[in-house]
């Protein structure tokens, strides 16, 4: 059961992003799951262009969404595109980058290029770092060299050879920092490439594994440290930061980095941090709080690979099962699972301070403070088993005052009432009201 109270004056969007203090519930969620038939295949990548289509990059090609259905795209010219799409980026110039299981392309809202550098190369990792310069990693195919290193500025295109420090590591994931250094991620270890030369740092718990999944997913958190994500569990696994050269668990409470096996992250515009895992959901970390959203929760799957943050501040997120998207509403939902005690709401007060106070049977919660008071204690016994309920109204100097009414099981008992005054997380009682009998 969920009750939905409109306040849009204290909740109104006002940036393009999600609102931080909402719970993951209260978003507007969609799904779009592979098993019913709404996706075409199993999604690799996901990119908003500047003309507001999204792109999702499939193994069954390219398609672009408008709000209603996905629909292939094929190039203007008439031509083809390789049949298997691993990786999109969208610049900042609206146009993608697509990286496919033959080579780079790049659309730039007009018309489509191929770069002949990659052909016959999977390029399954893209990204921009802060110049704008646009970085990937081409896996040569039938070659013994895994992975190379390239750029493209200004229809430029350079790779650069590394020796042993890249060129035997599958590159998995990858990010840039706010310094221009790009950070690649592989089987057994981490790659720093700064101004033109590389450094490895390598965990002794990868030391033996280097033809397995390893480091899946990296993020440069807002304190600048790097988010590492390994699809692998136990200590010093898992969920890590790394900084100065070591790496120490992610920890919230509720939440061991260790624990978790990792197949993507994510800090969105507010610095929430998105972690997508295997088989076991999402969970999204902000100032110390911790959510968990599964499948029970509505996900479209519970291994989730990636995220996507949209122009309107929209979060997609890529699962084995399908694509799902979370965005901001008017009207904010709470949830009986987020307050157990409260059977029902009756009534609502708004205060100057922006607090908004909701009563109800047995219990009082402020929603900007998260306050919860059980008003029966000391004013009611527990064994009369009575119903208790509240009527509020706004005062002067931040009271509420408040008529708690009991209600008796049995209807010799009568009503009982008590006037308060309440501010804050403070409950000063005033005085008794005389019982009323509705009994015989």
């Amino acid at each position: 059961m969920t009750w939905c109270i409109p306040v849009f004056a204290l909740f109104c969007v006002t940036s393009f992003a999600l609102n931080p203090d909402w719970r993951i519930y209260q978003y507007g969620h969609r799904a779009w799951k592979i098993d019913d038939g709404l996706l075409p295949g199993s999604l690799n990548a996901v990119a908003q262009d500047g003309d507001g289509y999204l792109w999702v990059a499939t193994d069954q090609g390219l398609f672009r969404f408008a709000g209603v259905r996905f629909t292939p795209w094929t190039p203007p010219d008439g031509s083809q595109l390789p049949s298997m799409i691993f990786s999109l980026l969208a610049d900042r110039d609206g146009g993608v980058w697509i990286g496919t299981i033959d080579g780079l392309l790049h659309w730039d809202r007009h018309r489509l290029t191929r770069f002949k550098e990659h052909q016959h190369a999977m390029v399954e990792i893209i990204l921009q770092d802060a110049d704008g310069v646009v970085w990937l990693s081409p896996i040569q195919v039938g070659s013994n060299t895994y992975s190379r290193l390239c750029s493209v500025s200004q229809s430029k295109d350079v790779c650069y050879e590394t020796g042993n420090d890249i060129g035997s590591m599958p590159v998995k994931a990858a990010a840039s920092d706010s310094a221009g250094n790009i950070w690649l991620g592989g089987p057994d270890s981490i790659v720093e490439w700064k101004k033109g030369s590389a450094k490895v740092y390598r965990p002794s718990v990868l030391k033996d594994n280097q033809h397995q999944g390893g480091v899946m997913a990296l993020a440069v958190d807002s304190d600048g440290s790097l988010l590492v994500g390994m699809t692998k569990d136990g200590p010093g696994l898992g969920l890590q930061r790394f900084r100065d050269g070591r790496f120490t668990p992610v920890m919230a409470p509720g939440f061991d980095g260790n624990q978790h096996r990792i197949e993507g992250l994510f800090v969105d515009h507010h610095q929430a941090l998105w972690v997508g895992t295997r088989d076991d959901g999402l969970y999204r970390l902000y100032e110390g709080d911790v959510e968990h959203f599964t499948t029970q929760d509505g996900l479209s799957g519970n291994t989730v690979e990636s995220f996507y943050e949209d122009s309107e501040g929209s979060v997609w997120v890529e699962t084995t099962g399908g694509l799902d998207q979370f965005r901001d509403l008017a009207i904010r939902t709470f949830s009986r699972t987020v307050y157990p005690k409260a059977l029902e709401f009756d009534n609502v007060v708004a205060q100057p301070d922006g607090d908004l106070w909701i009563g109800g049977d047995s219990t009082l919660y402020t929603l900007k403070t998260a306050l919860t008071h059980s008003l029966h204690k000391g004013l009611v016994s527990r064994e009369s088993r009575l119903r208790r309920s509240l009527e509020m109204t706004p005062g002067i100097f931040g009271l509420v005052w408040i008529i708690l009414s009991t209600f008796s099981a049995t209807a010799d008992l009568g009503r009982l009432s008590w006037l308060m005054a309440i501010r804050r997380d403070s409950l000063f009682p005033w005085r008794k009201i005389p019982r009323v009998s509705y009994g015989r």
